[in-house]
């Protein structure tokens, strides 16, 4: 007979995370990087397709800890398959905690919290 065994990672109850967000405070949002480029003079709406991609990763300090989150938008030719121009931006956002941020948290932090932290940073600049 043969078994399937799937591994689950530990994933904090909605009590469990509800007290982590309730001992983090946000210290700092910061710049870390910025690249724009274009390959047009003049970029028509009607002609250009956007994709927006994030990603984030996160390091633990001693007070807390530091995600970085990055967005990149390009604008591509809605008849072509050419790259139009592009947007990077890549946010530090410090946060004070008293226990190290994990992996299981911040998977749901990723997805839940942290587009509320960086996105009116990002919509400043996209």
């Amino acid at each position: 007979m043969n078994e399937t065994h799937t591994i689950q990672e530990n994933m904090p109850t909605p009590e469990e995370y509800g007290n982590f967000i309730n001992g983090i405070e946000l210290e700092d949002v910061r710049l870390v990087e910025l690249k724009v480029e274009t390959n047009e003079v003049t970029i028509n709406p009607a002609e250009t397709h956007l994709r927006v991609k994030d990603s984030s990763r996160f390091d633990n300090l001693s007070d807390g800890f530091e995600i970085f989150h990055t967005y990149h938008l390009t604008f591509e030719a809605a008849n072509e398959d050419a790259t139009k121009g592009e947007i990077k931006a890549t946010f530090g956002i410090r946060f004070t905690s008293k226990t190290k941020l994990t992996e299981s948290y911040f998977r749901i932090f990723s997805q839940i919290n942290l587009k509320m932290n960086t996105w009116p940073y990002w919509r400043e600049i996209a």
